[in-house]
């Protein structure tokens, strides 16, 4: 009756028993977290390249007759929220997206923020932790759409994880101004850049990665942004 038992060479479970139901009239809500002293669930496993997903799902008896039912939204609207952490800790992420993912490429937009993919193509199937990637032969395109003068960090993740042509080379954009050029980044590379109030005017930011390595492809595998 802990809740919380590892067995079987670390898999976990937790206990299913019909004694333990909980009774209501009105309404329920039930939350899924970490307590304040379980800090390893933060900084262990929320990392890119940590494999760890955790989920829930509830059953309840239905006695009728019963009020008409809220209409359900439709799946991007029933999307988990991102996890936010506490006080200082707390990141303000608007954009979360898993660029390739093909379960689950967008795990978190704000209101008000969304993306536009513009020119290039998912892959999923490297054998490096994050396999997954938005990329082109070419140059990869894309906005990450915003409320008008949003300001922060934009963060972008860039692994070479295949090391295609013997390493990939590519240059990144934002906002119609070049940020630098990037090689060498097998093992994975965050790239952070501030963005101000007057690269979202336009309710918009331009994303623009161009190959630069004859043979190779520009890649990104994740997309964040963090309001200031």
């Amino acid at each position: 009756y802990t809740g919380y038992q590892p067995y079987y060479n670390g898999a976990a479970a937790y206990r299913f028993n019909v004694n333990d139901c909980i009774s209501f009239k009105k309404s329920l809500k039930m939350t899924v977290g970490f307590g304040k002293q379980e800090t390893g669930f933060r900084t262990d496993f929320s990392k890119p390249e940590n494999p760890l997903e955790f989920s829930s799902v509830a059953y309840w008896y239905q006695q009728e007759p019963h009020a008409t039912w809220t209409p359900m939204g439709d799946a991007r609207h029933r999307r988990p929220t991102f996890f936010q952490q506490p006080s200082a800790h707390d990141t303000n992420e608007t954009v979360v997206l898993n660029c390739g993912q093909a379960r689950k490429e967008i795990e978190y937009l704000a209101d008000g923020w969304d993306f536009a993919f513009k020119r290039g193509y998912s892959y999923q199937g490297w054998p490096s932790q994050v396999n997954h990637c938005w990329a082109d032969f070419d140059s990869l395109e894309f906005d990450i759409v915003c409320p008008k003068e949003s300001s922060g960090i934009l963060k972008l993740y860039i692994i070479d994880g295949d090391n295609l042509a013997g390493g990939r080379e590519e240059s990144i954009s934002v906002a119609g101004k070049l940020i630098g050029s990037y090689k060498g980044f097998q093992s994975g590379q965050w790239i952070e850049i501030p963005i101000s109030g007057a690269d979202t005017a336009s309710g918009r930011i331009s994303v623009v990665i161009k190959n630069l390595k004859p043979g190779g492809n520009a890649v990104v595998s994740l997309v964040r942004f963090e309001g200031s």
